[in-house]
């Protein structure tokens, strides 16, 4: 398969997609994100290398797209951040965006041509969806009556 992806120390998955991606592939790739969720929550930065996605037709784009939504459906949050090396890939990464936002807040897909902007994005995404979970502090005091 030309996707591989691996859990960084952040608690980010790093994917990356090697030219040429199939359908079939990007589809498995969807089914294996599964052993990557944590706490219902999804955090992914895709990397295309070389065409990446590029080969994935516009109706095969839908299907991936049907598919990806499917899944994250089940999940409390997904944040993805698509990163594409030329514009060919640039436009295939938008494309399955726009097919993806069904104005769900939980779910986040944004499309950068630089890797170093896309974890920024992710880990300030990350950082606000602790926050909005963490559990209050045992050290405040609360006024009593």
């Amino acid at each position: 398969m030309s996707i591989t992806r691996r859990l960084n120390e952040e608690g980010i998955v790093e994917t990356h997609a090697r030219s040429p991606v199939e359908l079939a592939d990007a589809l498995m790739s969807i089914r294996e994100l599964e052993e990557f969720v944590r706490d219902g929550r999804l955090f992914e930065v895709v990397v295309t290398e070389g065409d990446g996605v590029h080969r994935i037709s516009y109706e095969g784009g839908r299907t991936v797209a049907g598919s990806a939504v499917s899944f994250f459906q089940k999940l409390e949050l997904v944040v993805i951040a698509m990163v594409a090396g030329n514009d060919a890939s640039f436009g295939a990464c938008r494309q399955i965006q726009s097919l993806m936002d069904h104005g769900d807040p939980r779910l986040r897909v944004s499309v950068f041509r630089d890797q170093t902007l896309a974890m920024e994005w992710l880990r300030q995404e990350k950082h606000l969806a602790e926050q909005k979970t963490a559990p209050i502090s045992a050290g405040k005091q609360v006024a009593s009556e």
